[in-house]
């Protein structure tokens, strides 16, 4: 696994905001608190949530935390790599998706690989979401990123995404294990 704080374990600051990942900005009209959880976790024993706190339409149609600029992962062009995360919702309004962006030697993003909106099942109970690609030529490096996805500018729902185990290595999922949640 090459993410770096992939079980968001690491918060030396304290500010709940796990190190190596960062929020980015949420848009107008919608307040979104990050912040660290003990339960229920995936991996160790923190996971991140990013709980919608306040919304007044129309607001962001999505939100999201990804890695930071120091934190982004070396990367070769022309192999494959996989993204995946453990994410769990408060309510089914909600759906998620996993993104890699790749980065030049010059810190340019070159592209994006993208994951599909994943529909919950279920709320409350853990599911994994990931994307495959292949990294276009030039690129050095990655950066991963986690999204909340609402379902409409003017909806109000409010709730949470909480992500854990966080992965991030060449090949495909089929190459990878999986977690058990701790206590399971």
């Amino acid at each position: 696994n090459l993410a770096p704080n992939a079980s968001f374990e690491i918060d030396t600051i304290p500010d709940g905001i796990p190190d190596d990942w960062t929020n980015t900005t949420f848009g107008s009209g919608i307040t979104i608190v990050t912040s660290l959880v003990s339960s229920p976790v995936i991996a160790g024993t923190k996971a991140m949530m990013l709980n919608v706190t306040a919304i007044v339409p129309p607001s962001s149609l999505s939100a999201h935390s990804r890695q930071t600029v120091a934190s982004a992962v070396l990367a070769s062009q022309g192999q494959q790599y996989t993204a995946s995360v453990y994410v769990q919702t408060s309510t089914l309004v909600y759906n998620a998706r996993v993104q890699i962006d790749w980065y030049n030697s010059g810190g340019a993003v070159i592209s994006s690989s993208t994951g599909t909106n994943h529909v919950f099942a279920a709320v409350n109970s853990y599911e994994r979401i990931s994307v495959t690609a292949v990294s276009p030529a030039g690129t050095v490096a990655a950066r991963l990123r986690m999204t909340l996805v609402r379902p409409s500018v003017n909806d109000t729902t409010l709730g949470s995404l909480i992500w854990d185990a966080y992965q991030f290595a060449p090949g495909g999922l089929s190459d990878w294990f999986t977690f058990t949640p701790d206590g399971a």
